[in-house]
């Protein structure tokens, strides 16, 4: 990440040594705070230097980021309603909120993935078809999906991320679009991550979609209302 600094010089004023330049950089240094408390000097050859003895004196410094203790300025309650203003804002269809805390990765669960999405996409497309279409997907991208391979915008979500106690089960899986709903669920997790949320509380409100296959709008009201006449 800090590769770009090492070939940028800096004219070094006794009087004034800051950094200002670099905190000018926003995309860098927003929202988080840094503070940079080591500077390795690398001073310039003698033989540069008398070629230019009424320059200032130009050194190439390393530095070293450290990051500021930084807590949420949002209360528990004030990040959970603003999650729920998301979830609606963003009109994610069935969607609730799980409290989960935070865990250590589990490692196996990773590695693991691929085959076992693979497996979650053969298997919704044998038991999830009515749904798959339902969501848009066309009979093409029903045959992908037999074969494993995901729709043109469509990506399999872990509901629960490993670090928040998610398991490669199916049940912890639904295939959603890829733009808007799978982008939009993840900027729900990044908000939060964003204003260290999870570094001042150790947990994360996720939004929790309901069933394998997302359908969005009118499009799940009308199947919801198929299923309650059916159970009547």
């Amino acid at each position: 990440m800090w590769e770009w600094w090492r070939d940028r010089e800096k004219i070094v004023d006794d009087q004034n040594p800051s950094l200002t330049d670099m905190k000018k950089d926003k995309k860098l240094f927003t929202p988080q705070k840094y503070s940079f408390i080591h500077e390795v000097k690398i001073p310039m050859p003698t033989s540069i230097l008398k070629a230019h003895p009424k320059q200032q004196i130009i050194e190439k410094t390393t530095p070293t980021p450290t990051r500021t203790a930084h807590r949420c300025n949002y209360t528990e309650q004030e990040m959970y309603n603003l999650i729920q203003e998301k979830i609606d804002e963003y009109d994610l269809t069935y969607t609730q909120i799980k409290e989960c805390a935070y865990i250590k990765e589990n490692i196996e669960h990773e590695n693991s993935f691929k085959r076992i999405r693979r497996d979650f996409l053969k298997f919704i497309s044998y038991h999830n078809i009515d749904e798959c279409i339902e969501a848009g997907i066309t009979e093409e991208g029903i045959v992908l999906l037999k074969k494993a391979i995901a729709p043109e915008n469509f990506s399999v979500h872990l509901k629960i991320p490993y670090d928040f106690g998610g398991t490669n089960e199916f049940e912890n899986m639904i295939l959603v679009p890829t733009n808007p709903i799978h982008n939009q669920l993840h900027n729900i997790f990044d908000f939060q991550i964003y204003e260290s949320f999870v570094l001042t509380y150790n947990k994360l409100y996720i939004p929790y979609p309901k069933g394998e296959v997302y359908i969005s709008g009118a499009t799940a009201d009308i199947i919801q209302g198929g299923k309650e006449e059916k159970q009547d």
